[in-house]
């Protein structure tokens, strides 16, 4: 099981708690977002932000994960307890599409000078 998948199953099971409650709602999302092992790249948040917020944030604000969070913990203050609700369980299903796609990038190698020449003269 890969860190990922333990970080993964970490947030997944707070989350689905049917007693959280707003505190709650907020520090996951700080966590999560914070999380190098669930969004390895800032630009990894955009699919969270929209999948569950259906928000688009400016690049200069995709640039820090603190500024990210910030925004969001803005708009969790501003929501009801339905609409929280709603944002756990988009949460929910997120974590779960997550889990289920295979992180393909991971497995890629970068072929290095000798790999390339190797593959290059293997040609001839």
């Amino acid at each position: 099981m890969t860190s990922q998948t333990k970080k993964s199953d970490f947030f997944l099971e707070k989350i689905s708690n049917k007693d959280v409650d707003y505190i709650d709602i907020i520090g996951l999302n700080v966590a999560l977002l914070y999380s190098k092992e669930i969004f390895k790249k800032n630009e990894d948040i955009s699919k969270f932000l929209k999948t569950v917020y259906n928000i688009d944030f400016l690049p200069y604000v995709m640039k820090s994960r603190t500024t990210i969070v910030a925004r969001i913990t803005r708009e969790l203050n501003n929501k009801n307890d339905s609409e929280l609700n709603e944002i756990r369980k988009r949460i929910i299903i997120f974590l779960n599409e997550d889990k289920a796609i295979p992180d393909h990038k991971k497995n890629y190698k970068k072929k290095d000078s000798n790999e390339k020449l190797k593959t290059w003269l293997e040609g001839f």
